[in-house]
């Protein structure tokens, strides 16, 4: 099999086992603690991640060339989950998600400025549609405005400074 369609398998699994995530946490968050929930959530992917770079053969490095920017990342991902993991107690799992995924949006728009990529007419278009197509999920007004509705984007906003840490530091 060729590592493109490896990568394309790799992808929808990874999409499937968030969903599934989601969904699990969100019948769960009544009865157990959030911080339960993180705890085996960390666990779990530790060993997943340590498990797959075991039997792939590759190193498995615990340290990092930039600690302070680790660390920064870390607890953004921390705080902002936390944050998601919160909204999808209180909110619509659909209204949730949908205000996580405008993290492209701010990707773009902050990569424009932290990393000095410039955008062309296509992608600003895309992003116009996407944030439409969120408008269209969360039909946001002033009478079912929701202050849970704030974590997601907190989070989206906190993924993407991640994100957009880790471009930086290749």
């Amino acid at each position: 099999m060729s590592s493109e369609k490896k990568g394309i398998l790799f992808i929808i699994a990874g999409m499937a086992v968030f969903c599934i995530q989601d969904i699990v946490i969100k019948s769960l968050a009544n009865q157990i603690s959030l911080t339960q929930i993180l705890f085996f959530r960390a666990a779990l992917g530790t060993i997943l991640l340590t498990s797959l770079l075991w039997f792939s053969g590759k190193p498995i490095k615990f340290g990092s060339s930039y600690p302070l920017v680790a660390i920064f990342r870390g607890s953004s991902f921390f705080l902002g989950f936390t944050l998601f993991y919160i909204s999808i107690s209180k909110l619509p799992l659909a209204i949730a998600t949908s205000l996580f995924f405008i993290h492209p949006i701010i990707i773009t728009v902050i990569s424009i400025f932290f990393l000095k990529i410039s955008v062309g007419f296509h992608r600003i278009i895309a992003i116009i549609i996407g944030f439409m197509g969120t408008l269209l999920i969360v039909k946001p007004s002033f009478n079912n405005f929701d202050w849970y509705m704030l974590f997601p984007i907190a989070t989206a906003f906190s993924y993407s400074i991640g994100m957009l840490l880790a471009k930086k530091n290749k």
